[in-house]
């Protein structure tokens, strides 16, 4: 009899949280919207936590959880104060508690799950002709961008439901270009983090699987979000992006990836 993980239970208590929230969603209003954010924030965060253990062990697990926490952080404080690299915005204090009054501790948990994702969903290129750091530039450049078009598809939500203000409203659904340029710049430094932690090993199939589950939550509940409120591109990406996870989940599943060191 297989054991049930506790990111099992916690992957079942998201599921649970985005239904109620979905349901708040529709006749609850933003305030209790918001409410769900701080308990999905903490489920998220031993879900992932759990899931790495098991792969590459506690102190891996745990290591490379604190560095992109705090490195994300980090940067996205900069960006508060300094406008660079991700524009000028502002958070309104519906996502929880605030580190220093500036960063919602929910941001950099997110910004983790988005970063273990695209890690997990992206393989190495095998490129034999070249050194092996030409494969492992591409891995992270790849992980980088599925970790940016994710995000396009949750941004222009923090900002309709009042989460976030751009001083600058333009770009992909009010977003400024900026955000997401800088997004990836910050993005790809820390999938190259998470290479040199996690020994530049993928996430077996079966342990990705979680991951996969947990973002689709996620998807969902901002695809209802987006169509009800008329945001038909972001619906349209995170659809595709959808979709797209699903099939790169049963084709890992299938084969067997070689690493290059």
């Amino acid at each position: 009899m297989q054991r049930v993980r506790i990111s099992d239970i916690a992957l079942g208590g998201l599921a649970l949280l985005v239904v109620i929230t979905g349901v708040m969603l529709f006749y609850g209003g933003v305030n209790r919207f918001a409410s769900g954010i701080t308990i999905a924030g903490l489920l998220v965060l031993v879900i992932v936590i759990d899931v790495l253990k098991d792969v590459y062990g506690t102190i891996l697990a745990v290591l490379a959880c604190l560095l992109v926490l705090l490195l994300s952080g980090a940067f996205i404080a900069i960006g508060l104060v300094t406008a660079w690299p991700l524009g000028q915005f502002t958070y309104t204090g519906l996502l929880g508690w605030e580190i220093q009054g500036l960063v919602p501790w929910t941001i950099p948990v997110f910004w983790l799950l988005l970063s273990i994702v695209s890690f997990a969903h992206t393989e190495p290129v095998a490129l034999p002709e070249k050194k092996p750091y030409a494969s492992l530039f591409s891995w992270a450049f790849d992980a980088a961008l599925l970790a940016t078009f994710l995000d396009a598809v949750f941004e222009p939500v923090f900002a309709f439901m009042g989460f976030k203000v751009f001083q600058i409203s333009q770009g992909f659904q009010g977003i400024p270009l900026q955000h997401y340029l800088g997004f990836f710049m910050i993005t790809f430094l820390l999938q190259a983090l998470l290479l040199a932690v996690l020994k530049r090993n993928p996430v077996p199939a079966n342990s990705m699987r979680s991951f996969t589950v947990t973002m689709l939550l996620l998807l969902v509940l901002a695809m209802l979000v987006s169509l009800k409120n008329g945001l038909a591109f972001s619906f349209g990406l995170g659809l595709v992006l959808a979709l797209w996870l699903v099939w790169k989940q049963r084709e890992y599943a299938k084969k067997t990836i070689v690493v290059p060191v």
